[in-house]
């Protein structure tokens, strides 16, 4: 990045932080459910609970049904927003988040960097969802943005590292996974492949220890059997229109679509994309669109927010391209 574009980035995070500021400071009327959820599970940690084990306390208007002592996310999430659980408020952890994926993709190296930073600092829900609407998902967008550039630099083991927090930060990258991981497979970088789930193993192996059964419960079972919602639900803030094929088929036919049968049905773009990513530059292309069309048939229940973290491939692979990036990874 030149002198130019580097204070061209730093007047664009300068506006993009009093932006989030004024949001985290205005008084709204209502704080979604998840900010309890993490202030209370930060709290929990710091007492010696186990935040997969805990009773919530939520206000009833906001409680999402069968979720009242539920911790959906994964630990990766709850270690990287303590430290600002414990001194201030969570929600500026996923502010730091934003802003680590904004540097990620303006430093990636490519000839659009800048162009894909600011447009992911000032896109209109991006700022919603790390004040207002706070979306966990931030902390694994960091982790493979972060990713993402050190892989462009060469530095293949930390790379490999810092994809494996945010595989133990969502579920949703686990389905990103099989392209990130692609060309190190077809390549025999198994290295690689082995530190970045050892590392997710080393972050969710102790919480999976502390009791089995809670932790299934919560950041398994609990996502994959919520009960379908009609097409249109109105919510404490307005309306969610929950347009995946579970809540479309259940609103036109009462009939609930069976696991196993969303397998079936992510398999085929699963295989196809897959092969694609032989392609060199685009693994993060495939990887986002293989999760947008993930979005609406795996959950019965469509949150909006799902799709920042595909969103967020499809600017690191726009922010990859240029001769740069390609010449650090093609050595």
């Amino acid at each position: 990045m030149t002198w130019g574009s580097g204070r061209t980035f730093a007047l664009a995070a300068a506006a993009a932080l009093l932006v989030r500021l004024a949001l985290l400071s205005y008084g709204f009327r209502y704080i979604p459910d998840i900010s309890y959820y993490d202030q209370q599970a930060v709290a929990a940690l710091a007492s010696g609970s186990d935040p997969y084990g805990y009773s919530y306390s939520v206000p009833p208007q906001l409680l999402t049904p069968g979720a009242e002592n539920v911790f959906a996310y994964l630990p990766g999430v709850l270690l990287m927003l303590f430290p600002f659980g414990v001194l201030t408020d969570v929600r500026l952890g996923l502010v730091a988040c934003d802003f680590i994926i904004a540097s990620c993709l303006a430093y990636s190296g490519g000839r659009k960097g800048l162009l894909a930073s600011v447009v992911f600092l000032f896109s209109p829900l991006v700022p919603f969802f790390s004040t207002w609407y706070p979306n966990n998902a931030l902390v694994a967008m960091a982790f493979v943005a972060m990713s993402s550039v050190l892989s462009g630099r060469g530095r293949a083991t930390t790379s490999a590292a810092l994809l494996g927090l945010a595989l133990a930060s969502n579920q949703f990258v686990l389905l990103a996974y099989p392209f990130l991981a692609y060309r190190g497979l077809v390549s025999r970088r198994l290295g690689e492949l082995a530190v970045a789930l050892g590392v997710a193993g080393l972050v969710v192996l102790p919480f999976v220890a502390w009791d089995p059964a809670a932790f299934w419960g919560n950041v398994v079972a609990f996502p994959l059997t919520r009960p379908p919602t009609p097409l249109v639900v109105p919510e404490a803030f307005g309306y969610n229109v929950n347009l995946t094929l579970g809540g479309i088929v259940f609103t036109l036919s009462g009939y609930v679509l069976p696991l196993w049968l969303k397998g079936v049905l992510m398999s085929l773009p699963l295989v196809l994309l897959l092969r694609r990513s032989r392609r060199h530059g685009s693994e993060y292309l495939n990887a986002a669109i293989y999760l947008a069309v993930a979005v609406f048939i795996i959950p019965n229940t469509l949150s909006w927010w799902y799709l920042e973290l595909p969103y967020l491939l499809l600017l690191i692979w726009l922010a990859r391209k240029g001769p740069e990036t390609e010449t650090a990874l093609n050595p």
